[in-house]
């Protein structure tokens, strides 16, 4: 199976929670809204592991590949910043910052590189036991949380190759 990181970043979550929503407190004691998670068999816990263990590679490759992108931005944009405290530039910092040609430069290829890596297809097997358990959840959070292929082209990525 192919899918962009996107579309497999979409069926952990729908793996992961059940598109509803519970209220729980936090370490304060304050009520929280936050997304229930999934409950499932035996059986069914072992294919969402088989899922998740096929997909951990290149979702790992992927995210060092941003991780290595954003450090390279954020020194650029910490030697600049050193550069405009020590020319006594402190209340425009944040201004020189946003304007500075560099770091535009440095944060646009940081987004081209996050939309190639998310558009990338990327292949991993799945057997038919996992692939129906993926596609029943896959169906029923849809129904749940009521999107729709036209929603999103990672949803009707998904639909396409659960089918």
């Amino acid at each position: 199976m192919q899918l962009s990181l996107n579309a497999i970043a979409v069926l952990k979550h729908v793996l992961t929670y059940d598109g509803k929503k519970e209220i729980v407190k936090d370490n304060q004691g304050k009520e929280q809204e936050v997304s229930s998670a999934r409950k499932l068999n035996v059986l069914e816990s072992v294919q969402r592991r088989f899922f998740f263990k096929n997909v951990e590679a290149p979702i790992k490759e992927a995210s060092e590949e941003i991780e290595q992108a954003v450090k390279v931005h954020n020194t650029l944009r910490d030697s600049k910043k050193e550069e405009l405290e020590k020319s006594g530039k402190k209340k425009d910092i944040d201004k020189a910052l946003s304007e500075d040609k560099e770091i535009q430069a440095s944060l646009k290829l940081l987004e081209d590189l996050n939309k190639q890596l998310n558009a990338k297809k990327i292949e991993f097997q799945l057997e038919p036991k996992t692939k129906e358990v993926v596609n029943k959840y896959f169906q029923e959070y849809a129904n749940e949380v009521g999107f729709a292929a036209g929603d999103d082209p990672s949803v009707s990525e998904l639909e396409d190759a659960l089918k």
